[in-house]
């Protein structure tokens, strides 16, 4: 089980923010993003765009390292990946 490096980052902003202990976050296992997450992500996010979705940011960066990485997306958000699951591009846990 791990998360991205994307995550990392909200998390430890979401910390600092409020003063409370970074040690655990550090401590997790995250996946990198790379160039090839970065063209899937543009993919992802033009592909929703001719769809009418409009789904931008962060969402498609998780999606296309998980993608990337063939890994199991369980996000507490599911509604933020609705959009990329209807194109039967991400492997979304309900």
């Amino acid at each position: 089980m791990a998360t991205t490096i994307i995550n990392v980052h909200g998390l430890l902003c979401g910390l600092k923010k409020y003063a409370k202990p970074v040690d655990e976050v550090t401590r997790l296992s995250a996946l990198d993003y790379t160039k090839k997450d970065a063209v899937l992500a543009a993919e992802i996010e033009l592909k929703t765009e001719v769809e009418g979705i409009m789904r931008c940011g962060t969402g498609v960066m998780i999606a296309a390292i998980t993608i990337n990485n063939k890994a199991r997306l369980c996000p507490f958000d599911q509604k933020h990946f609705q959009p990329i699951k209807a194109l039967n591009l991400l492997n979304l846990q309900l």
